[in-house]
């Protein structure tokens, strides 16, 4: 399978699997911590739903929800790490020194508050877009520690990281690395993938603020995004029509489609689309057969998401009956390939995560091009 068929299938997956569980078995019980301070602006959560912070004097609460319960971290001051007794407590040394991402929107993370150095360990080293990283794992400085679904405990201990930032929700992910955490490293479940805003998604920033000793920073960075989201979201308030939208491609016969709670849909509402399934009141995906999407997709306006192509050419070369839908014929199909590589890497899964603002523009442009008329598509392109 190629690089570009593994990733395309990758994402489908995620798409797919969008809950799940955390076994608690492997966490160690916190410490019995009271007298909460005033938590500081910086760390307050607005979006999220999968993560919160609480306050102590000499430390920091990270509270993860990557199920039905919760797990709690405890963010210690690497120069007071000597003199706080926290006893059988999970925790994390910040500012991190060393960072293990099994998701390539970690990196994301890092790169966002320039703390490239930091990452140690990534899984599938030819999956990455980012080009800084890329350039640190050909001189050696980032080392590949298998996949997500498979990570190579050796490796990981090997590196003496101060943390694994795994892509939480994925049914025994701490079970893989329970060598790992036997070992006293700590593994961190990341759900912004979970996130029912794209904002939620992007507020993951404070947690790796808070990793990084860069909280305010975070803070300040997701400010600007959500102030650029916010502001472009209102101009849709205004639009007389909202064009209707189907997205993506049947995968073996099923097509899926973000359900109602989806931070996908979040986007398309927001972007002024008409989205026949903004209804249903799911996160995770809707499996559909191609006749439930056929007579939708034959009158729809726009196609968004069509896989890895990048020509209509090629979408009707798989299924002659795609030419019978309206957008292959208007010439209204746009798919979010603009920055992929030949290889098939593809910002829109990587830094995507922290630009909701720029795929909202994308959108509206597509959708409502008279609201941002000098805006240039920087994801997506009209397929020829």
């Amino acid at each position: 399978m190629s690089t570009k068929a593994r990733i395309f299938f990758l994402m489908s997956f995620l798409w797919v699997v969008v809950t799940g569980c955390w076994d608690r078995s492997a966490t160690q019980p916190v410490a019995e911590i009271s007298g909460d301070t005033v938590l500081p602006a910086a760390l307050q959560v607005k979006y999220a739903r999968g993560f919160h912070f609480s306050k102590q004097e000499a430390y920091t609460l990270l509270h993860l929800h990557p199920g039905e319960d919760t797990l709690t971290l405890v963010l210690v001051p690497r120069d007071q790490s000597g003199s706080i007794a926290l006893v059988e407590s999970p925790r994390i040394l910040v500012p991190v020194q060393k960072l293990v991402a099994l998701s390539t929107t970690h990196v994301a993370l890092l790169h966002a508050l320039g703390a490239d150095s930091v990452l140690s360990g990534l899984m599938r080293l030819q999956d990455v877009y980012e080009p800084t990283i890329r350039k640190r794992a050909a001189a050696g400085k980032v080392v590949e520690v298998g996949v997500a679904y498979e990570p190579n405990q050796e490796v990981i201990l090997g590196l003496s990281p101060d943390v694994v930032m795994v892509s939480g929700g994925a049914s025994g992910e701490n079970r893989r690395l329970e060598i790992v955490q036997e070992a006293g490293i700590a593994v961190l479940p990341n759900t912004e993938w979970l996130e029912p805003h794209p904002l939620g998604r992007a507020e993951w920033l404070k947690v790796m603020g808070a990793l990084l000793g860069q909280e305010h920073k975070a803070a300040q960075e997701f400010e600007r995004i959500a102030t650029a989201y916010e502001t472009q979201a209102a101009l849709v308030d205004r639009v007389d029509s909202r064009p209707t939208v189907v997205v993506n491609l049947p995968y073996k016969d099923t097509w899926f489609v973000p359900g109602g709670q989806n931070y996908q849909t979040q986007l398309l509402h927001d972007a002024g689309a008409d989205y026949p399934w903004h209804d249903a009141g799911q996160q995770q995906s809707l499996p559909l057969s191609f006749e439930a999407v056929y007579p939708i997709a034959l009158e729809a306006e726009v196609w968004l998401n069509t896989g890895t192509a990048t020509t209509r050419t090629a979408i009707r070369e798989q299924d002659a009956r795609y030419a019978d839908f309206r957008p292959m014929q208007t010439g209204r199909v746009y798919n979010n390939t603009r920055q992929m590589d030949a290889e098939g890497r593809n910002p829109y899964w990587e830094r995507g995560v922290i630009e909701p603002h720029v795929l909202l523009a994308d959108l509206i442009k597509i959708l409502h091009p008279e609201l941002l008329p000098d805006h240039q598509l920087q994801y997506y392109q009209q397929l020829p």
